[in-house]
């Protein structure tokens, strides 16, 4: 809505960081909000997560206006969002699968601030991850929740703030290339798990060198611990129980639980079934690539992973090194971020031939 009522007044162009502030926050109230997670004062550029009472995610850029996909985001748990900004085009993933894809849009990435001065993010945040490189859908799955290897920062890694230091207005970032970066935001309040009531899905930066046997054993017996707290039923009808048998009590115990499915529903929760099974047969011509994650042809399949795809791990061509990347990330660690031996050497030849 708001992005087609800028489109017919012609009111696009923003001449400053405060009008364009201003003016979002005027055009959305009452719809909703906008929650700013990172944005730029130079690039006049901003990520935001809700516009309006859809709750979707989106960017804004002065002078183009605001672009947001059709997605939900949902509130009161831990979501996954990231922003993949490559060839002329911002891809948005929530909880490590495609939501939507903005064409025909110039930006650039990484962001000045962590947050905004104006409208931050209403919400917790866990971390925060900058990369030289888009990454794969495979890598935005396996690491959603895993802690990143040292070695990230030769795959394109620029910042990675954790948000473990409790207090103050600072956030220190674990790969070393900056020393500290400002949080923006008013009421910016430090919380713990106790206070969300929700387990962090990320290991804690601090407990990487412990035991994963000795970190799942101690998580397992603190949500067995929680099982057997007392709970009122969610359907209202005043009964108290454990809350591992909250499930079995709202389903075949509660006086208020709900009846029975009616025909009607049960008829098309069928079809849903049948446009499922439709849908599956279609996609068993085409066979899933374990890099890049597109379907092509089972008889291109070899073809495609040899010569084509843009995730194929190729090694590097630096004497020395003995890290594979994938395809699409090589130039980039060849020419900036390989550590080897004769590329340090070759970096202090060049120096050294500029100084004469």
């Amino acid at each position: 809505r708001l992005r087609k009522t800028h489109q017919a007044s012609g009111q696009d162009a923003f001449l400053d960081e405060k009008s364009f502030n201003e003016k979002v926050q005027r055009e959305t109230s009452g719809l909703g909000g906008l929650d700013v997670v990172a944005s730029s004062n130079k690039k006049k550029f901003q990520l935001f997560l809700a516009l309006g009472k859809d709750e979707r995610p989106g960017f804004s850029i002065a002078g183009q206006g605001n672009f947001s996909i059709d997605a939900y985001v949902p509130r009161k748990r831990w979501c996954h969002v990231a922003y993949l900004a490559k060839r002329g085009e911002v891809s948005i993933y929530v909880d490590g699968d495609l939501a939507g894809r903005v064409k025909g849009v110039a930006c650039s990435l990484p962001m000045d601030k962590i947050f905004s001065s104006q409208n931050p993010l209403t919400g917790c945040c866990q971390e925060v991850r900058y990369w030289a490189c888009s990454r794969s859908k495979f890598e935005l799955n396996y690491w959603m929740h895993r802690l990143l290897p040292e070695s990230s920062t030769q795959e394109g890694l620029l910042g990675w703030w954790k948000f473990e230091e409790g207090k103050g207005k600072y956030a220190f970032d674990i790969t070393g290339t900056r020393y500290q970066s400002t949080i923006y935001g008013n009421g910016l309040r430090w919380v713990t798990e106790e206070d969300t009531g929700l387990d962090p899905p990320t290991q804690s930066w601090r407990e990487r060198n412990i035991c994963a046997v000795e970190l799942r054993r101690a998580r397992l017996a603190k949500a067995g611990r929680e099982q057997l707290a007392l709970t009122d039923c969610p359907l209202g009808c005043g009964c108290s129980m454990m809350k591992k048998m909250c499930s079995f009590h709202t389903k075949y115990i509660c006086s208020k639980r709900p009846a029975a499915l009616p025909q009607w529903l049960q008829h098309a929760r069928r079809v849903v079934r049948l446009e499922y099974a439709a849908k599956s047969k279609e996609r068993k011509t085409s066979v899933l690539c374990g890099f890049c994650e597109q379907l092509i042809p089972q008889q291109s399949m070899e073809k495609h992973k040899r010569n084509e795809c843009d995730y194929r791990v190729v090694p590097c061509s630096n004497p020395g090194c003995e890290m594979s990347l994938p395809f699409c990330r090589i130039t980039l660690h060849e020419k900036y971020l390989c550590e080897s031996k004769w590329k340090g050497k070759k970096m202090r030849m060049a120096i050294k031939s500029r100084e004469r």
